[in-house]
Formats: C-alpha cells, structure tokens, sequence
C-alpha cells in the first residue's frame, strides 16, 4: 500500500506528495528507464537538476507504480486531494473560460 496525504500548508511545495508517495520504495528507482529514473531523482531531491519535462515525470510515475504492483496487489491512496501541489498532481488545471 502507498499512500499520499494533501496538505494545505504544503501546497506550494513541488513534487512534495510525490515525495511522500515513494519514499517508502526508492529502491525501485534502479528499475526505470534512464530518463524516467534522472526525472525522479530530481524531483525527489536526489539530485542537482532541474525537471526539464513533466510528461517524462509522468511516465516515470507510472512506471514505478507498474514495477510495484508487479510484485503483487498495489493499493494508492490519495487523501485530500485538494490539496496537493499542482507539479505532484502532473495535469494542467482546466481553464475557467
């Protein structure tokens, strides 16, 4: 189970849920294509670059999430979503037009 918790006073940190979410198995980043791997590396602070490309976070996220349930049942929960910051949350917000 992997579990994320939104976080009003905390919005405005990028990629923080995403840090919360996999913290637990880091392990799993050896798995991911190189891109998607340096993409969650840097988003989780791991290292000194900057994130170039969101949808490459995107799939990198996916991927983790497939590698995880590949071992077994996977269950995500996401809690107060309202909350999250808007990078973790890798959509673009719906125009109000």
């Amino acid at each position: 189970m992997l579990r994320v918790e939104g976080i009003e006073s905390e919005m405005e940190f990028a990629f923080g849920e995403l840090h919360q979410l996999f913290l637990p198995v880091l392990d799993v980043l050896g798995l991911l294509p190189g891109p998607q791997a340096a993409a969650m590396r840097s988003i989780l602070g791991l290292t000194d670059e900057v994130v170039r490309d969101r949808l490459t976070v995107g799939l990198a996220v996916l991927t983790m999430l497939s590698e995880i349930a590949s071992e077994g049942p996977l269950l995500c929960l996401v809690d107060d979503a309202q909350w999250l910051d808007q990078p973790s949350v890798t959509r673009r917000p719906r125009s109000s037009s």
